[in-house]
């Protein structure tokens, strides 16, 4: 499974929860950083440099913001991880 990120006119490259298929001009992201993790929600992944998606850092931006696209392929359990934590900051049932 592959995630989606993207980088846009922000200061910090975002993490994508949108299906590619959707044309819809709004996008949900969670904001990443190269800076170490300061909470339970952050969630550590490997692009170029050590990346962590701050789950808890929700935002809608407008499709059009968003400038190229990195895939990047999860390792076993990561994804999950990463959707676990993301529920546990929207405070859903795992």
């Amino acid at each position: 499974m592959s995630i989606n990120c993207f980088g846009c006119r922000y200061t910090v490259a975002p993490f994508t929860i949108s299906n590619q298929c959707d044309k819809n001009d709004d996008v949900v992201i969670c904001l990443c950083t190269s800076q170490p993790a300061k909470s339970e929600f952050d969630t550590k992944v490997q692009l170029r440099k050590e990346t962590y998606v701050r789950t808890n850092k929700i935002h809608t931006i407008c499709r059009s913001q968003l400038l190229f696209r990195i895939d990047h392929q999860f390792g076993p359990g990561e994804y999950e991880e990463l959707i676990n934590k993301l529920k546990r900051a929207l405070d859903l049932k795992a």
